[in-house]
């Protein structure tokens, strides 16, 4: 009975006001407090027409303390009837779904649209969606700890043999209290998982787009064979215009034909948005539209051979890059304790070196190709993004500073006749963590190679990994087949007592900055805590008896790797992007909106763990001669910083084929396509580029 009053208070309430609705809510919570059984929660209008059903699903029992919630919009249609994507082809209108007019200023809707499917009749090509489907809907500026009373409205166009509006009213009011998953939660990520993605098919990457002419059709490429689409969904700026099904030429090139007779159609410079389907696979790209014939786009790949070669000096190169800093002291070290070494012993450790750093790139690679097989989103130093990682480096170069102070030392495996050299396992060691912390960033040529690495195949990325390297190894093979060289470094003595403090600092550095990274990306407490470890560490080391220093190590060890976990909570400060007067946060909407504007704009998209970012900050984008000519051509400068995981700047790299940071993009008008400037960037180019926009 009591359910039943319930009930109707509620139904009453809906049709009254809101104001009643929300005081019948209340009566509802109180006598569910007070022990009264109900059958749900959450309260959602429902907007019901003779063909189609709408309403709003929560993912969520309760708000708790989060400023953002997952919602969805379920249509429901009857047979025969369809609504539409958010670009409709030929015909029809947009799904759209829209905050009430007195709906609070700080709530934000953004609504994604799930793969849609092709309706032809007549001729003509739309695209929707027929029985039941639901929109993720995410809903930001909630206020922590208070209730959801969403006020909303749905505007669409429901279609069989003839088309309807379906508009009205929707509203969802989730009660506080403790967050908790609802029923609706696992068919709102269902209908996520639905939604196409920037690079979320592995064998859905567009190579290049090109306009053809003589056929006026949009010819596209895919990577690899790229055989078996199901569909091409193509769109563009120009109103009305629309594309039929794509029609398979071979070796991965697609033509995809305006559904439409169109007059002096060129899409040459244009920027469209293509959504690919195969199988089970979707995806989604943005690409800038080109007037090459097929033979030169399809020459654009280059050969594996040259870009094994590029990788082999793409990893030459990282050794004299500013990212090898923080593991400077690391290679002093290991080569000056060889120089009163045999020639022989020399060889021994200088191989045991490389071998740690060929090590290190097979971890790498093999992360790679599993992220890749489970079609996840791949990046060059994105390790630097991942507190586990941070915590564990922070953790051995503690230990190696203790190692080279000669307070520890490190286990070592047994040689040939049963002999053992305490060096070896730290010259191995020494070879993994220096290539790991040296890989945080690009590099001329590296960014190429890995670019092509990334966006091949399994096979090609291997090798390429492999082979750079093999590049940042060479000057240990070179050391190990000329050893001699080595013995003419200083020999051992009591100055090495001298510089080792100096060597050790150098690493205590190294921690300061990957302490300083954990601090942006989880926070500041977490890095006081690891720091404390640390302490804890020496500790161990300089008071603990002898055969309790690893197992004491050991305990430390895996407390500040639970720690990392349990207070890897985000200062609120951290997540606003740490931008100056002369520079603006970057967003894809703001960086659309300027070139829409024709305004000039530069794009550098940096991170606080890549070491050249700062050095091209410091040494030429800071600098007052490209400052003054950045001011002359009236250009807007925008930083995007990828410091931590964020999927826009990742799909807006991938965007421009890039995988790896530092990248930076000038935009000119009237410029079709934009200046992408080297790894390491020279004023010099910037300031040419500049003047030159008029030519």
């Amino acid at each position: 009975m009591t359910a039943l009053f319930i009930s109707f208070s509620l139904t009453f309430a809906r049709l009254f006001n809101k104001q009643l609705h929300r005081l019948s809510y209340g009566l509802f919570v109180l006598l569910a407090m007070a022990g009264i059984p109900a059958a749900a929660v959450q309260a959602s209008d429902s907007l019901i027409a003779d063909f189609a059903r709408a309403e709003l699903l929560s993912s969520v029992e309760a708000t708790g303390d989060v400023d953002v919630i997952q919602l969805g919009l379920q249509v429901s249609l009857q047979p025969g009837w369809k609504i539409y994507w958010r670009s409709p082809g030929d015909a029809g209108l947009p799904t759209r779904l829209l905050l009430s007019e007195d709906s609070p200023s700080e709530q934000i809707l953004t609504m994604d649209y799930p793969i849609p499917e092709r309706f032809s009749l007549f001729g003509l090509d739309t695209y929707g969606y027929g029985d039941q489907v639901v929109f993720p809907v995410l809903l930001r500026g909630h206020q922590p700890g208070q209730p959801l009373y969403l006020d909303t409205r749905i505007d669409a166009l429901v279609c069989s043999d003839i088309c309807v509006p379906f508009a009205g009213p929707l509203s969802l009011t989730v009660p506080a209290g403790a967050i908790s998953p609802s029923v609706e939660a696992q068919t709102i990520a269902r209908a996520s998982s639905l939604v196409p993605r920037i690079g979320s098919g592995r064998d859905l990457i567009v190579r290049s787009a090109w306009f053809d002419a003589a056929s006026t059709s949009l010819m596209i490429q895919l990577e690899g064979l790229g055989e078996g689409i199901d569909d091409i969904f193509v769109e563009t700026n120009l109103n009305g215009l629309s594309f039929a099904r794509p029609a398979a030429l071979g070796e991965g090139i697609y033509q995809i034909s305006p559904s439409g007779a169109v007059d002096n159609l060129d899409l040459a410079g244009q920027i469209i948005r293509l959504t690919l389907r195969k199988d089970s696979q979707f995806s989604e790209q943005e690409i800038t539209v080109s007037s090459a014939s097929v033979s030169a786009q399809a020459s654009d790949r280059p050969e594996l051979v040259m870009m094994i070669l590029f990788a082999i000096l793409g990893g030459l190169i990282l050794n004299i890059m500013p990212c090898v800093l923080p593991v400077l002291s690391l290679k002093l070290t290991s080569i000056l304790s060889m120089a009163a070494s045999q020639p022989h012993v020399i060889r021994l450790r200088l191989m045991t070196g490389a071998a740690g750093i060929l090590s290190s790139f097979l971890v790498l690679t093999a992360g790679l190709v599993l992220l890749k097989l489970a079609g996840a989103r791949l990046g060059w130093g994105i390790q630097f993004q991942n507190l586990y990682f941070l915590t564990a480096m922070v953790l051995l170069m503690g230990l190696f500073t203790l190692v080279l102070l000669e307070q520890l030392t490190l286990p070592t495996p047994q040689i040939a006749a049963g002999r053992s050299d305490s060096h070896l396992t730290s010259d191995f060691m020494s070879g993994f963590l220096a290539t790991l912390l040296a890989t945080p960033c690009s590099a001329p040529l590296v960014g190429t190679v890995v670019s092509f690495a990334l966006s091949g195949t399994v096979v090609e990325l291997s090798l390429i990994v492999m082979m750079m390297g093999v590049g940042l190894a060479v000057p240990w093979f070179v050391l190990a087949l000329f050893p001699r060289l080595v013995l003419l470094m200083p020999k051992p003595g009591p100055w090495l007592s001298y510089v080792r403090p100096v060597l050790a600092a150098g690493l205590v550095l190294t921690m300061v900055w990957l302490l300083w990274l954990i601090s942006l990306i989880s926070s500041v407490l977490l890095a006081a805590v690891l720091c404390a470890g640390l302490m804890l560490i020496w500790a161990a080391v300089f008071f603990a008896p002898r055969r309790f220093v690893w197992p004491s190590l050991a305990g430390i060890i895996f407390l500040a790797l639970v720690s990392s976990a349990w207070l890897n909570t985000p200062d609120l400060h951290s997540e606003q992007a740490q931008t100056t007067e002369l520079w603006q946060p970057w967003s894809a909407p703001k960086l659309a909106e300027l070139r829409r504007q024709q305004q000039p704009v530069f794009v550098d998209v940096t991170a606080d763990w890549c070491v050249t970012c700062k050095v091209n900050k410091q040494l030429v984008l800071d600098e007052v001669a490209v400052q003054k000519a950045f001011q002359a051509a009236n250009v807007v400068l925008l930083q995007a910083d990828w410091t931590r995981p964020d999927d826009a700047i990742a799909d807006y790299l991938l965007k421009h084929g890039r995988f790896g940071i530092p990248f930076n993009i000038l935009y000119l008008p009237g410029q079709a396509e934009p200046v992408i400037f080297s790894e390491l960037l020279s004023a010099e180019k910037i300031i040419s580029a500049l003047e030159n926009r008029g030519s």
